[in-house]
């Protein structure tokens, strides 16, 4: 990845017009990111902080077997691990940026340089649009069909899904580098490069599945609400209700999509000025404000904290696990029996939470 990128030029010197090209390319590049180097310089904590707060809750589901043995919190890790593996792609490209910049005085980079770059924060980003309507089917099947969900629902339908969204990514990417030309681009971005087609379709495919992913969900919602309004005068029946249709953890899971649409939705109509921007400068006036869709991971994550008390349980037994290493004691917290109920993949009954 931090290849010389003025070797990278010398592949295109063939005459003197290319060589002045290149050098008004370098001088652009440079001019770009100097008058916007304090905008690198604001996301890397925004991203430390995301990374952070992701791959603790990622890392708080797989470490503890009670949370492995539930279908949905495994889903919740995949989704965790998808923002974690966005904002780790987003800070390796910041940082492979600055470094280019110190040694070269530029950061031009071919678009295939430039695609393999991205590949982190397109595999996280795609990770969070499937785990993020695989949780929405999930929720529906538990929530209509519950019967089936704890007896007929086997680990390996969920195996399959993790495959399927494995191959989705895989598949794309592969038709995507394989219709890539070669030129060269003054900065790399997720959104450098609209010429290619298969990358446009990709992204038009990712923001339907988030809306079908929200009209799930708010299917989902009116149905619960009819089910406990026709219950409403019974507190005792209302309150039973609620903790067999898991109303609190479905409202959960629509607030953290609707965090993350809002915010991909406001980085799409950046993206899409930014795209429409001949000149690079203009372009990168207006990209700044894509830093709004950085915020979406820890959002998620500080929200699926707040409002799930097996998480916090999880957080806290983990952070008590890593005192206890530098002598410091903590008490162990008992998980929660009283909040959801979860279809556990794990031999013996079913667990109610």
């Amino acid at each position: 990845m931090l290849a010389n990128s003025s070797a990278q030029l010398s592949e295109y010197d063939s005459s003197p017009g290319q060589l002045e090209l290149e050098s008004t390319m370098r001088n652009l590049s440079f001019n770009i990111v100097s008058q916007y180097l304090s905008m690198y310089y604001i996301c890397i904590p925004i991203e430390i902080i995301a990374i952070l707060t992701t791959f603790a809750g990622f890392l708080s589901v797989i470490t503890d077997r009670k949370l492995r043995c539930k279908k949905t919190f495994l889903i919740i890790a995949v989704l965790l691990f998808g923002f974690f593996a966005s904002a780790f792609g987003s800070l390796t490209s910041i940082v492979i940026l600055l470094i280019n910049l110190k040694l070269y005085g530029h950061v031009v980079v071919s678009n295939r340089t430039c695609f393999a770059i991205s590949q982190p924060y397109s595999f996280g980003f795609s990770l969070v649009s499937d785990a993020g309507f695989a949780l929405a089917v999930d929720r529906s099947l538990a929530i209509v069909l519950p019967v089936w969900y704890n007896k007929e629902y086997k680990e390996w339908m969920l195996q399959i899904q993790f495959l399927i969204m494995l191959a989705h990514y895989g598949i794309w990417t592969v038709i995507a580098s394989v219709r890539l030309h070669d030129r060269l681009l003054p900065i790399c971005t997720p959104a450098s490069d609209n010429t290619n087609t298969v990358q446009v379709a990709q992204m038009a495919v990712k923001s339907s599945l988030l809306a079908l992913t929200v009209l799930v969900y708010l299917v989902l919602i009116i149905w619960v609400k009819r089910k406990l309004y026709a219950v409403k005068d019974n507190a005792q029946l209302y309150s039973k209700r609620q903790r067999q249709l898991k109303s609190r953890l479905l409202s959960t899971l629509m607030i953290c999509v609707l965090i993350h649409v809002a915010t991909v939705c406001a980085g799409a109509i950046i993206g899409c000025f930014v795209m429409s921007q001949v000149d690079p400068s203009k372009a990168m006036s207006i990209a700044k404000f894509g830093i709004v869709t950085e915020t979406s991971g820890p959002l998620n994550a500080a929200f699926l904290y707040a409002r799930t008390k097996e998480l916090q349980v999880s957080l806290f037994n983990s952070f008590s696990r890593i005192a206890r290493l530098f002598g410091v004691k903590m008490a162990t917290k008992v998980m929660p029996t009283t909040t959801h109920s979860f279809g556990t993949r794990c031999a013996g009954s079913l667990t109610e939470h």
